[in-house]
């Protein structure tokens, strides 16, 4: 990876985009994307330690 590639990657780790911004056919896929079991296994990791 060269130095333009790394700082080209870096800029694009800061974009913002608004979800008002996006394109319908994107949006679309946000909105219909399911969540791996093996994520939904980890919900815990969020859960209050005072309240756990």
């Amino acid at each position: 990876m060269t130095n333009n590639d790394e700082e080209r990657l870096k800029r694009r780790d800061r974009q913002v985009i608004r979800t008002e911004d996006l394109d319908d056919e994107t949006l679309q896929a946000i909105l219909d994307a399911e969540v791996p079991a093996e994520s939904i296994a980890l919900n815990y990791l969020m859960d209050d330690a005072e309240t756990a």
